[in-house]
């Protein structure tokens, strides 16, 4: 049976080799139950012939070999016990030979996946698990420390002994040791930073004490430590590395309250006024935070000024958003303003513009939208949804205007009829499916389309608008 699993697998393995789970599963079938050490080994082997680049293979095959040595030592002092073993039997076990091997696929596997300080990490907690691996957790760090950055290094030697001193025998000590062994953890990142000064032990020195935070209960003197050196880390960092964005978004995010947000963001963008995203998230929390209409206002005002004005789209559509929203009777002024800005800029305000005048409910509400639209549309470039917003507008009157209809259609095709053919085709669907179309204007539009579309486009054109006809379907 046994003998049959094993070709099974071997089988499985030709049809899947880039799946090294399955490689896996066979070789711990082969260790395990089979038995077979040389058969586990060898797939292992040719499992990283086939997945190169698979840490959890390396890390498997790793593993194995130790595992493999652990027995070979169990056996040799089973027979030395035992008083009737083989006659050469060595005085003393060799470790050293046989964890030649496990440094290679160490370093195999560090060549073969590089620069992934995480790895060779899982490696060092492997070999931690066993009690003989001394000389070889040895070789590793070394390997640690001339391969790899002195941050990350300093990192990792810290995080391991915050790790080490914590645990005892599996066991977590308690919570007032840890805060202990927290800080003198803070102070070997001090002297890092002291010896180096930079901004990456600065990163790494935050990192580390933002996970000691996440990962203590709450309540607790240590969450409450760690919180504290790492908003003051970041404080300090915001204040030597100004120029790195970065520092400010990740401060104002661990704020403890909006108050502090606003503050910080306020603090970041005196160093950037420039910075779109400082303002967005400003604008964002002074709206939750209900300031004075005054207040706000000003500070919106400011954030359009101090942003460039290729920039600006974003922080515009926030402010008229806000006067929307908080104050309608000053919208238009904002409108206004908007639509000597940027062509994006405009082409929002008029459509907000259009939006607002369709929603009022007076008597000649709709002469007013008409005139706006007339007016609107003279303030160059105009989007293709500008005109479909009116048309619509226009279309859902119980007594529709043919007359502006065509006009808006008109005013839309001079902007957009060389590169758009299905504002063509809607303008063609109008003057056959409604009432107040009149379809004998269909050719000439049709003739008009062949002349202005773009030469690409006319077969296009010609294609959709013969099937649209065929099959009487709608372009919707």
């Amino acid at each position: 049976m046994f003998h049959a699993v094993s070709k099974l697998y071997l089988h499985m393995l030709q049809l899947h080799t880039r799946k090294p789970n399955l490689w896996l599963l066979a070789a711990k079938w082969e260790f395990e139950k089979n038995g077979s050490c040389q058969n586990a080994r060898l797939l292992l082997q040719r499992a990283i012939r086939f997945n190169e680049k698979s840490k959890k293979i390396w890390i498997e095959y790793f593993r194995f070999e130790l595992l493999y040595i652990e027995k070979l030592y169990q056996r040799y002092l089973l027979i030395r016990s035992s008083g009737d073993g083989e006659k050469d039997i060595e005085e003393e076990f060799n470790f050293d030979k046989y964890l030649k091997l496990p440094e290679i696929i160490f370093l195999n596997a560090a060549k073969a996946v590089p620069n992934d300080l995480k790895l060779c990490q899982q490696f060092l907690n492997i070999a931690g698990m066993f009690p003989f691996t001394e000389e070889l957790k040895k070789r590793i760090t070394k390997f640690l420390e001339a391969n790899f950055d002195d941050e990350e290094f300093a990192d990792w030697h810290i995080r391991r002994k915050y790790e080490q001193s914590l645990g005892l025998d599996g066991l977590i000590m308690k919570m007032d040791n840890a805060h202990v062994i927290f800080n003198s953890c803070i102070q070997l990142y001090e002297e890092e930073i002291q010896k180096k000064r930079n901004e990456k032990i600065w990163k790494l020195y935050i990192n580390f004490c933002r996970d000691i935070f996440h990962s203590t209960p709450s309540g607790e003197q240590l969450k409450v430590e760690s919180y504290k050196r790492m908003f003051l880390g970041y404080a300090t960092c915001c204040r030597l590395f100004s120029e790195n964005f970065n520092f400010f978004l990740e401060w104002a995010c661990v704020c403890p309250n909006l108050k502090c947000k606003m503050n910080v963001l306020k603090f970041a963008i005196s160093k950037h006024p420039r910075m779109v995203e400082f303002w967005l998230l400003l604008l964002r929390i002074v709206d939750k935070l209900k300031l004075p209409v005054e207040e706000t206002m000003a500070l919106l005002q400011r954030a359009v000024k101090s942003v460039a004005e290729k920039d600006a789209f974003p922080i515009w559509k926030a402010v008229i958003n806000w006067y929307s929203c908080n104050a309608p009777s000053k919208l238009e002024e904002q409108l206004e303003s908007a639509l000597l800005s940027t062509s994006i800029v405009s082409n929002y305000a008029k459509l907000v513009y259009l939006k607002n005048a369709s929603q009022s409910v007076e008597a000649d509400a709709l002469v007013n939208i008409r005139k706006l639209f007339n007016r609107l549309r003279l303030i160059a470039p105009n989007e293709l949804k500008f005109y479909r917003f009116y048309i619509n507008i226009e279309l859902s009157q119980n007594l529709k205007s043919s007359k502006h209809i065509r006009s808006a259609y008109e005013f839309a095709l001079l902007d957009h009829g060389k590169d758009c053919l299905k504002i063509w085709l809607e303008y063609m669907q109008f003057e056959t499916d409604c009432t107040e179309g009149d379809p004998c204007r269909c050719s000439t539009i049709y003739s008009q389309a062949l002349k202005n579309l773009r030469p690409d486009l006319v077969k296009q054109f010609v294609e959709c608008y013969t099937l649209l006809v065929a099959n009487g379907a709608s372009l919707n």
